[in-house]
C-alpha cells in the first residue's frame, strides 16, 4: 500500500507520447500538462525500500505508475512502461533526497 499523500510533486508541460514496451515506436498524443507524484509503499524510509512515481496526464486521462527502489539513499532499479526516466523524475527523487547515479540517466 502507498502512502496516501505523495512526498513530492511537479507540474509541467511537454509533448507526451506512448512508448510501447520499450520498442522504438511511439504514438505521438500532443503538447499536454502533466503531474509527477511520488508515494513511498508501507514500510519505506526514503533511504531503503520502494515506492513509484505517479506520471498524470489528465487530458488524456493517462496515469502510468513507475515503481522504484532505493537502497541506501540511492536508486537501484525502476520499472514502468517508460524506458528511461526523464529529467524531471530525475529532479523530483533527487529534491527529496534520493541520489540516481548516471547509469539512469540518458
Amino acid at each position: 500500500m502507498a502512502t496516501t499523500e505523495p512526498i513530492a510533486t511537479f507540474t509541467g508541460k511537454s509533448q507526451i507520447c506512448r512508448e510501447f514496451a520499450c520498442l522504438p515506436m511511439a504514438e505521438p498524443l500532443g503538447e499536454h500538462e502533466y503531474t509527477l507524484e511520488l508515494y513511498w509503499f508501507e514500510g519505506t524510509t526514503r533511504g531503503t525500500g520502494a515506492g513509484q512515481i505517479e506520471f498524470d496526464v489528465p487530458a488524456l486521462d493517462e496515469c502510468e505508475a513507475i515503481g522504484i527502489w532505493v537502497e541506501d539513499g540511492a536508486l537501484t532499479d525502476y520499472d514502468g512502461t517508460i524506458c528511461e526516466l526523464n529529467p524531471e523524475m530525475i529532479n523530483l527523487l533527487e529534491s527529496v533526497g534520493i541520489t540516481v547515479s548516471e547509469d539512469f540517466r540518458s
